[in-house]
Formats: C-alpha cells, structure tokens, sequence
C-alpha cells in the first residue's frame, strides 16, 4: 500500500473513479461540444451557438477546472475566445467560434474539465446536459484521457445565469385575406408573411406555426380604405386590421396591414414565437394596448 501512495494515482485509477458516469450519446441534429486537450480548445458542433460570438462568450462562463482526485479544489482558468478556420478538399469552410482554456501553471496531475449546461428553457436545440472530461497533465502538456465528455448528474453545482439561446426571424406580412357573407365582414381567412429567405408562410391555423399566440378570427375591424362585393374585400394600401390577439396568455388589441413586421423566434419543430415586446420596436409594428 506504501508503495503505491509513494506513485500516486495511475490514469487507470482516475478513469475507473468516473467509470459509474456514462458517456454522452446525443442526436446528430442536437448540440456537441468537444474538447481538444493538447490545444485546449473547445468546439461547439450547432451552428446556432459556433456562429454567434455573443453566445461562445457567455458560455465560457460554464466552464471550469478541477482536480480530478478532489472536486472542491478548483483551479484558476482565463477562459477565451477562438476563431476556427478549416478547408476541407480545397473549400473555404464557414468561419466558427470557440473557447480556449488557459490553465495557470499547476502540478495537478488529473483534471476534470467541467462544463455547467444549457437547459432545455434555454434553447431546445442547444441543450446540453452538465458534462465533464478527464485529463492528464504531464508538466504542462495536457492529454484527453476521455474523448467523448461524460454525463455529469450531481457531480457537480451547475450555477450560473440563465440567458436564450435562440433563431430569430422576422415575418413581414405580405397579404391579408378576409371571409365575407352577404356584404359583411365575417373574419380573416388567412394571413400570408414572408420570411426573411422570402419564404412563404400562409398561416390559416395559429395553433401551427405559432406556440404562444392565439389570433381572434371573429369581428375584426377595418380602418383605412378598402373596397366590398358580395363575396370579397380588397384592402387598400394603407388598410389595417384590428384584431384581439391572446400572447402568452395576456390579451392585446392589435393593428396590422399589409408590410407589418412581426419578431419572432423560431422554435427546434419550425413553429414560431411570437415576441411581443420585441416586435413592438420594429418599424411599421402592430400598434399594441394591453387590456
């Protein structure tokens, strides 16, 4: 036994330690991170979070670095921020960003590289569970002992300040159509936006395409110029709908035409969010009163 404590732990030791906590399996269209040990550089596989500067910044605050024998004893870490460019067979790749870890000098032998999490109220897409890697330090030359990171349940605190991560949209609304029985207004029939690629949206039923918002499709007021037959109205230019719109459960008198902007967020299954306070900034926004 001596003679064992005067060697010191082995990676072997270490390993079967964290050998309770199973390797991270996630969906190929879900969130990844990867830690390159040699280079100390930290990659995020979803476009939605290696793509944004902003957000790799907020997430090199999750991370940390403890001794792998004694979790309590944290070591002091600067974390930062890496540009990766790759040409794969002669292309230009996209241009993503990462973290670095820089480790101030330490005689630790094994490390566990500890990263807090996205939750699933973050982003649906981007959550990652808490996860670690165990390292092995040799004067300064650090090597993964454990490629694929590690599910971490309660191994350590996941503190930290909760942000979103999330695709903005903006839909702009191109078209507005309305029901008409015996020369009356009887409701909106559909709506038609434009998303930013110029995709077309005809929304007919909100409960598909938006999780948050309910339009009411009943007594809906005209205000502007328009023109009325037996079986159609024709907005003008300058037409505007005023309808009551129930958004997060609290309802609003809103005021939308034709080239109305509305800010959303899109959602992992295609459906939108729509964001009220967001929305209520943009140019040409629906005019917004709270009941």
């Amino acid at each position: 036994m001596a003679a064992f404590n005067s060697c010191g732990p082995t990676a072997e030791g270490i390993l079967q330690k964290y050998d309770s906590y199973a390797e991270f399996q996630h969906d190929k269209d879900k969130a990844h991170i990867y830690f390159n040990a040699s280079t100390r550089v930290i990659e995020y596989s979803l476009p939605l979070l290696n793509e944004n500067e902003e957000y790799v910044d907020v997430l090199a605050d999750r991370w940390f670095v403890a001794n792998a024998e004694n979790l309590e004893e944290l070591l002091p870490i600067t974390m930062g921020q890496v540009t990766i460019r790759r040409n794969v067979l002669g292309k230009e790749m996209p241009t993503t960003y990462g973290n670095a870890i820089f480790l101030e000098k330490t005689k630790t032998r094994f490390l566990l590289i500890g990263f807090k999490g996205i939750t699933s109220n973050e982003s649906v897409v981007a959550e990652i569970p808490p996860l670690f890697f165990i390292v092995e330090n040799k004067k300064g030359t650090l090597t993964n002992l454990t490629d694929t990171p590690r599910l971490a349940d309660d191994l350590f605190p996941t503190d930290y300040e909760r942000t979103r991560f999330a695709t903005y949209s903006t839909l702009t609304l191109q078209k507005i159509n309305l029901r008409v029985s015996n020369w009356f207004l009887s409701g909106l029939r559909s709506l038609v936006f434009v998303d930013e690629a110029g995709v077309e949206i005809t929304v007919t039923d909100w409960n598909k395409w938006f999780e948050n918002t309910k339009i009411k499709v009943e007594n809906n007021r005209v205000s502007g110029g328009f023109s009325m037959s037996a079986n159609e109205i024709k907005l003008e230019k300058d037409a505007k709908i005023q309808s009551d719109f129930e958004i997060d459960g609290k309802f609003y008198e809103v005021s939308f035409g034709a080239g109305t902007e509305f800010f959303t967020e899109k959602t992992a299954d295609g459906k939108y969010i729509l964001l009220l306070e967001e929305t209520t900034k943009l140019p040409l926004s629906p005019i917004v009163k709270e009941n």
